[in-house]
C-alpha cells in the first residue's frame, strides 16, 4: 500500500487524443500498411504479448509484438517488427502514444536500445528538427490489425552482436537481440513518419545519432561511499565527514572501513592512473580550504596505496578546496545550506576501468525478463508512504537476472485503491522528487555488505534519464495492471540473492534469486 500524492493526469499542454471522436478533432498521420512481400519477410524472432492500462478509466490495451529483426543498414541499425492490437475494453488500441515519446507521437520515438556490455543507450536517429527516423503508426489499431513498423538508431560497433529491445510506456523489454545483416533484398516497407529524406536513405549529413553513456550507480555503507560509473571511468565519492573529524586531515577509525569498501571495488576492475581530490565546503578562506582538502586526498591515498600493491596503477592526489559544489552551499534566500555543505565536502577517487569482455556469440534467441523461473513463487507485497492522497498497489517480483552490467529487475504492479479510483502513478514509484513516470525509485540491497544498487540513468544531453522503467500512464484506474522492466547496477558476480527495495519508504522484499 502507498500514501501518495496527489492523482497525476495527462499534460492538457500537447496531449494526444484519447478517442476516435478527439482525433477527428485533430489530424494524426495514417495508419501505415503492411506493404511488404509476405514471401521476403524473414522468420519472426520473437513474439511478445502484452497489456497496458487504457486511456479511458478501467480500460485497457493489450498488443502483439513480432520483433522481426534488429539488422545492420550502414550507418544505422534499423528495428523491424509488426504491432496488433489484441483486444481494447474502448474498441481501439491507442497506438499513436504508446510507442512514442510526448509530442512525437504517430511514430516509435520512445523506442531504445540498450548495450548490457558497453552500458550504452541507443535513441532513435533525429533530424534537424528534432523529428525521428521512423515509421508511422497510429493513431488507432482496431482489434485483430497489425502494421508493420520500423524505427532507425546509430549502428552498434562492429563487434557488438547483440542489444536489448526497451518499448517505453509500460512496454516490454527483450533482451539479447541479435544485430545481424538482414537477409538478401529484404526490406520492411511501411509508411515512414515525417522525415527530411527517404525511409530507405544510408546519408546521415544533418542528422543526430544519439547513443548515450549510461551511468550505474551504488551506495555502500549507509551513504558514506557513493560509486558511479559510466563511460569505461567509476569515481568513488566518500563523505568527508565519515573520514574526518572537523576541520582535520587525520583519519577517523569509521574511515578505514569505507576506505577497504573503496579499495575491494577498485580492486574488482581498475587501471591506469587513480585521482584522488579533495573538496571543502565554502567555509573559510580559498587558501585554507585547498591546503585542507590536499591534504585530506593526501591521507586518503596514504591508506588506500597499500591496499592496491600489485595492481597497475598509479596514485595521485590533490585539493580543489570549494571548487565543483555538487549541492548548494547555500538557500536561495542566502540562508546557511548544512546539508548542502556536508555533500560538498567530500573525496573523489576516480579511475579507469579495463575493458568489459566481450561475448564470443549472440544468444540463441532474444528472450523477455518478465518470465519467473519454473518453480519460483513470486513475493507479493502492499506498502505506502507517507501523503496526502492514499494510493494502494500490489507489487509482484516477476524475476531478477543479471544482463551484462546491469540487474534486470521486472515486477507487475496493480492500483487497488486510490481517490477518486485513481493511483498515482506518476510520483509513486519515483526516487523522490527524480525520474517522475518512472520505476526510478527501486533498488537493490545487499544487507551483509550493506550495499544499494540504483537504477542506471542513460546521461541524455539536457539530463539523467532512467533506463527503461517507464509507467505507462501518469495515474491509472483501480485494478488497473502493467509491468514494469528496471535496470540497475549489477552486484558482484558471487550474489546469488539480494533484496528488492521498493521506492519511496516502500517495503522490502528479501532473498529475491538473481538469475
Amino acid at each position: 500500500m502507498i500514501l501518495a500524492g496527489a492523482v497525476g493526469c495527462e499534460s492538457s499542454n500537447g496531449a494526444p487524443p484519447t478517442s476516435k471522436a478527439a482525433t477527428a478533432q485533430t489530424p494524426s498521420q495514417p495508419t501505415p500498411t503492411a506493404s511488404s512481400d509476405p514471401a521476403s519477410l524473414p522468420a519472426a524472432a520473437t513474439v511478445i504479448a502484452f497489456s497496458v492500462p487504457g486511456p479511458d478509466t478501467g480500460g485497457r490495451d493489450d498488443y502483439r509484438l513480432t520483433v522481426r529483426g534488429l539488422y545492420r543498414d550502414g550507418p544505422y541499425a534499423r528495428l523491424d517488427l509488426s504491432v496488433r492490437c489484441d483486444g481494447a475494453t474502448s474498441s481501439t488500441c491507442l497506438a499513436e502514444t504508446q510507442f512514442a515519446e510526448v509530442s512525437k507521437y504517430n511514430s516509435l520515438s520512445g523506442v531504445r536500445l540498450v548495450d548490457p556490455v558497453a552500458a550504452k543507450e541507443y535513441a532513435v536517429v533525429r533530424d534537424g528538427t528534432d523529428r525521428p527516423f521512423t515509421s508511422a503508426i497510429g493513431p488507432f489499431l482496431d482489434p485483430g490489425e497489425e502494421a508493420d513498423a520500423w524505427a532507425t538508431f546509430a549502428a552498434p560497433p562492429a563487434g557488438t552482436l547483440a542489444l536489448d529491445v526497451v518499448f517505453p510506456n509500460g512496454g516490454p523489454t527483450l533482451t539479447g537481440v541479435p544485430v545481424t545483416d538482414p537477409p538478401s533484398g529484404y526490406r520492411l516497407k511501411a509508411a515512414g513518419a515525417p522525415f527530411d529524406r527517404p525511409a530507405e536513405s544510408t546519408d546521415t549529413v544533418g542528422l543526430t545519432l544519439p547513443v548515450y553513456d549510461v551511468k550505474l550507480r551504488t551506495l555502500a555503507l549507509d551513504g558514506a561511499l557513493a560509486g558511479t560509473e559510466s563511460g569505461g571511468r567509476a569515481t568513488l565519492t566518500l563523505r568527508a565527514d565519515v573520514l574526518f573529524a572537523f576541520n582535520k586531515a587525520d583519519l577517523t577509525p569509521a574511515a578505514q572501513q569505507v576506505i577497504a569498501v573503496a579499495a575491494a571495488r577498485m580492486r574488482a576492475g581498475v587501471t591506469g592512473p587513480v585521482t584522488i581530490t579533495g573538496y571543502t565546503d565554502s567555509i573559510g578562506s580559498d587558501a585554507y580550504n585547498l591546503v585542507l582538502s590536499r591534504n585530506r586526498a593526501t591521507a586518503v591515498l596514504a591508506a588506500l596505496q597499500p591496499q592496491l600493491a600489485g595492481l597497475p596503477v598509479t596514485l595521485s592526489a590533490r585539493g580543489l578546496g570549494e571548487a565543483d559544489p555538487v549541492a548548494p552551499n547555500t538557500l536561495p534566500g542566502g540562508a546557511d545550506n548544512p546539508a548542502g555543505r556536508a555533500a560538498n565536502r567530500r573525496v573523489t577517487v576516480s579511475y579507469q576501468l579495463p575493458p568489459p569482455p566481450q561475448p564470443s556469440s549472440a544468444p540463441a534467441s532474444p528472450s523477455s525478463p518478465s518470465a519467473a523461473p519454473a518453480g519460483h513463487t513470486e513475493p507479493k507485497v502492499s506498502f505506502r508512504r507517507a501523503g496526502g492522497v492514499t494510493s494502494t498497489y500490489d507489487v509482484v517480483v516477476d524475476g531478477l537476472h543479471r544482463d551484462g552490467s546491469f540487474a534486470v529487475l521486472d515486477v507487475t504492479i496493480t492500483c487497488r485503491s486510490g481517490t477518486n479510483n485513481m493511483c498515482n502513478t506518476e510520483t509513486d514509484f519515483a526516487e523522490g522528487t527524480e525520474g517522475y513516470n518512472s520505476g526510478q525509485g527501486f533498488s537493490l540491497l545487499d544487507p551483509g555488505a550493506r550495499v544499494r544498487y540504483l537504477t542506471a540513468l542513460a546521461l541524455e544531453p539536457k539530463s539523467e534519464e532512467v533506463v527503461g522503467a517507464e509507467v505507462p500512464r501518469s495515474s491509472i484506474s483501480r485494478d488497473a495492471t502493467f509491468r514494469l522492466t528496471v535496470f540497475l547496477a549489477a552486484p558482484p558476480k558471487d550474489l546469488r540473492s539480494i533484496d528488492v527495495v521498493l521506492p519511496n519508504g516502500g517495503p522490502t522484499v528479501s532473498d529475491v534469486p538473481l538469475n
